[in-house]
């Protein structure tokens, strides 16, 4: 089996581990399905019983408030002869009565009432004991040992009908003078058991299964077989047809509980059966439920049998498919440790069927090759380190060539100057600059170059150094135009760079301005309103030699602050791609009136932080910010 090829000892793996699986899933599931249907046996059998003692109950609750009405009623019907009215009434109405009797004592001797239920009408009857023996024949002295009380006699078979009933007395009473009640007769109300038999008989449980009556002493109240009602006992059943012994059912008849055991009926053929009786406790009877096995586990042991087919062929499909996906799955595997078997060892060399055993040894002899590999890429990963390093000293001088230490001009009070510098990458093509040109005349100027990377901030050092070089005049334009032209000159790679460029005179106030393509600066006013300085003044610089600049002036009033940014601020995208955008810049500018230049950057670059989210940035920007506190108010 070891030598075997992959696809072979998984066919078999797998249909093994699925077989062992499948049987102690239907084990399990059979075991689980049985007890679970035992349970649901119990609990129908609660059920069946609740809804057979509910019909049962109605007709007895109803027997015994007859009586317990007719024995209320009668003194007064007898006193206005009128009591066949009411024994006649009541018979009638109810079919389950087989006979209602009554016996009052008249002073001379026992006047016996009847109204009997013959099926096809009321029989009514009065006579004195001694002028009806038939009365006599009744028993009912016998049956009703104290007529002081309400109950049940036991099940006995009314004459001359010879049928099955049972009983229920009440004792008529009235009240002496004294208030002392005293009894003068009794009611009998016969309920007919044939009746009752119907009625248990009629309710449907399961295929074969059926319910019956029996009192404490075992006698038979209702059967399917009504012949034996009333003439068999369940303590006469033989060993053949009970699995407990007659003592043990003589206690469950006295133990007024409910229970299940297991017997052999007669009326089965002595098929085994499963029973399942409850006490009546108003008048001591028992109702049992019998349902042979056969009917309780048919539904299981149909599904076991259709079970284990369905696993056969299911068994049968799932080798057959397992098969094929590993021959499938597996064929790319046997190719493939070909391939490597190959590139480890050479091609021609013979295939070993076992692909992982081939595999093994082909990954060993790699391994050695890795290491190899390691070695290499470890050597340019030191050339790689050192790249990273010159990065970061790019980055580093191309801060040393932008303002970045505060206070920039501590000795000038008329102006207060504040920037940010933040490149998306290492390094930015973004520049900036203030120096003063004489001492009443400060440049300012911010770009951006085309691109990003190295090149862009090549160029843009190019761009800064060039701008240093032709400051000597104070007219904007023409340090514009005269940078272009150095651009032009130097530019190699078609970069290009927009500009703006303003000199401001400290004493006038007055700002000349230079926009070549650059985002329109902003001044903040000090009564929060904003003036943005939107004239366009020429192409970016670096593209075209002969291209003329103009320039425009403004008005920077004390308190007043200029802003000049690149577009990366407003189009600064946030986690949904939005962007930051103008007007949200305004507003921003507008509730930071009055604050310092390094207040307002601030707390500008922390909304622009809350907008981006955890979004990445994806391009420079740059931020200055001048406040304009001239020593004599403008």
């Amino acid at each position: 089996m070891i030598n075997k090829p992959t696809a072979y000892r998984l066919t078999i793996y797998i249909s093994g581990a699925i077989i062992i699986v499948l049987v102690a899933f239907i084990f399990v599931a059979y075991n689980y399905s049985h007890n679970l249907l035992r349970k649901n046996i119990e609990k129908n059998a609660v059920s069946i019983s609740a809804e057979v003692l509910l019909n049962v109950k109605g007709h007895l609750i109803t027997a015994q408030e007859v009586a317990s009405n007719i024995a209320l009623q009668i003194p007064f019907y007898a006193k206005h002869n009128n009591i066949k009215q009411l024994l006649s009434g009541v018979a009638g109405k109810y079919p389950f009565l087989q006979a209602i009797y009554v016996q009052l004592d008249e002073g001379q001797g026992d006047l016996w009432i009847s109204a009997a239920n013959t099926g096809e009408g009321i029989i009514y009857k009065e006579a004195v004991a001694d002028l009806s023996p038939s009365f006599k024949n009744k028993g009912f002295p016998l049956l009703f040992r104290e007529k002081n009380k309400e109950g049940w006699t036991k099940p006995y078979r009314s004459k001359p009908a010879n049928k099955p009933v049972a009983a229920y007395y009440a004792p008529i009473q009235i009240k002496n003078p004294d208030g002392v009640p005293s009894n003068i007769g009794f009611v009998a109300v016969e309920l007919s058991l044939s009746y009752l038999n119907k009625v248990v008989n009629s309710i449907k449980i399961g295929e074969r299964g059926f319910a019956f009556l029996v009192a404490n002493n075992g006698t038979l109240i209702t059967y399917p077989d009504s012949n034996k009602v009333l003439k068999e006992n369940l303590l006469w059943l033989s060993d053949k047809e009970s699995s407990v012994s007659i003592d043990s059912i003589r206690a469950i008849l006295g133990n007024e509980q409910s229970g299940s055991a297991v017997a052999y009926p007669e009326y089965y053929n002595y098929e085994k059966s499963w029973i399942h009786y409850t006490p009546i406790l108003d008048n001591n009877w028992m109702l049992v439920l019998v349902i042979p096995f056969s009917d309780l586990y048919h539904d299981i042991r149909i599904m076991l049998f259709r079970m284990i087919l369905i696993s056969i062929a299911g068994l049968i499909m799932i080798f057959l498919l397992v098969t094929y996906i590993t021959n499938r799955i597996l064929t790319p595997l046997t190719r493939l440790t070909a391939e490597i078997q190959n590139f480890s060892i050479g091609k021609g060399s013979r295939l070993v069927l076992n692909e992982v055993d081939s595999l093994t040894k082909s990954l060993n002899r790699l391994r050695v090759r890795y290491e190899d590999y390691k070695v290499k890429e470890q050597r340019a990963m030191i050339s790689d380190e050192r790249f990273k390093i010159d990065l970061e000293q790019a980055s580093e001088i191309q801060h040393s060539i932008i303002p970045t230490r505060f206070p920039v001009f501590p000795d000038r009070q008329e102006i207060d100057i504040y920037s940010s510098y933040k490149p998306a990458f290492v390094i930015s093509g973004d520049l900036y600059d203030y120096f003063f040109i004489d001492d009443s005349h400060l440049l300012i100027t911010i770009g951006d170059v085309s691109g990003k990377g190295i090149p862009a901030a090549l160029f843009m050092g190019v761009a800064h150094t060039l701008l240093r070089r032709h400051y000597s005049t104070k007219v904007a334009k023409h340090i514009v135009k005269a940078l272009n032209i150095e651009l032009c000159d130097k530019n190699q790679n078609q970069f290009f760079l927009t500009l703006f460029l303003g000199i401001l005179d400290l004493k006038t106030g007055v700002l000349n301005y230079c926009n070549a393509a650059h985002t329109a600066t902003k001044i903040l006013r000090d009564d929060g309103s904003i003036t943005e300085l939107d004239n366009a003044h020429g192409l970016p610089l670096g593209l075209y030699t002969e291209r003329p600049y103009e320039d425009s002036t403004a008005n920077i009033l004390t308190n007043d602050v200029l802003i000049l940014y690149t577009d990366g601020l407003t189009e600064l995208e946030g986690p949904e791609g939005n962007y930051f955008g103008e007007e949200r810049f305004k507003n921003i500018l507008r509730s930071l009136k009055g604050e310092s230049p390094i207040e307002i950057i601030d707390q500008l670059e922390k909304s622009m932080e809350l907008f981006r989210g955890n979004a990445k940035q994806k391009d420079d920007y740059s931020i200055v910010a001048l406040k304009f506190t001239p020593l004599i108010s403008l």
